[in-house]
C-alpha cells in the first residue's frame, strides 16, 4: 500500500511540475528577447560613473522612469538604496547582491560594455560627463541616465 501511494504522489507532483516547466518555456519562445531589469541598468551607471577610490553619493537619474535613486560608495563597492542592495566588483565582474547574479563590465574612458548574466544579454554604451547612454541588446533600445 505505502509503495503505491509515493508512486501516486510521484506521479501528481511531476505533472505538476511538468505544467510548470511547460508554462515557463511557453513565456519565452524561441528567440524571445529578454531585457535587463532596471536595477541592474542602473548599477552599471553607477559603476561606470562613480570614483574608483573613496566614496561619493550621488543619485542616478533614470530619463526613462523619470526616477532618482540614491547610490553611495564608489565604482568597485558600493550600495543600490532603492533595491536595497550591495554591489562589489570581483575581477571584471560586478556581483549585484539584491538579484543575486554577475554583470560582466569593461570600462573605457568614454566607452562601456558587457554582458548581464541575469537576463543573458549583452549591453553597451557611451559616457559623456556625468551622463551614460546604455543600449541593451537584449530589450534593443536606449537607456539614458545622468548623475547628480
Amino acid at each position: 500500500m505505502r509503495g503505491r501511494w509515493r508512486a501516486e504522489a510521484r506521479k501528481r507532483e511531476g505533472g505538476r511540475r511538468g505544467a510548470i516547466v511547460d508554462s515557463i518555456k511557453s513565456d519565452l519562445a524561441p528567440g524571445a528577447r529578454v531585457a535587463m531589469k532596471e536595477e541592474i541598468r542602473r548599477a552599471v551607471a553607477f559603476a561606470v560613473l562613480a570614483p574608483q577610490d573613496g566614496n561619493r553619493d550621488c543619485e542616478i537619474y533614470s530619463y526613462e522612469r523619470d526616477r532618482r535613486s540614491k547610490f553611495s560608495g564608489n565604482s568597485n563597492d558600493f550600495l543600490d538604496y532603492d533595491a536595497g542592495a550591495r554591489v562589489t566588483r570581483f575581477g571584471p565582474d560586478l556581483y549585484h547582491y539584491g538579484l543575486w547574479h554577475y554583470v560582466s563590465l569593461t570600462v573605457g574612458e568614454e566607452s562601456f560594455s558587457g554582458y548581464d548574466h541575469g537576463s543573458k544579454c549583452h549591453f553597451e554604451g557611451v559616457v559623456k560627463g556625468m551622463t551614460v547612454q546604455l543600449y541593451d541588446h537584449g530589450e534593443g533600445r536606449y537607456f539614458d541616465y545622468g548623475a547628480s
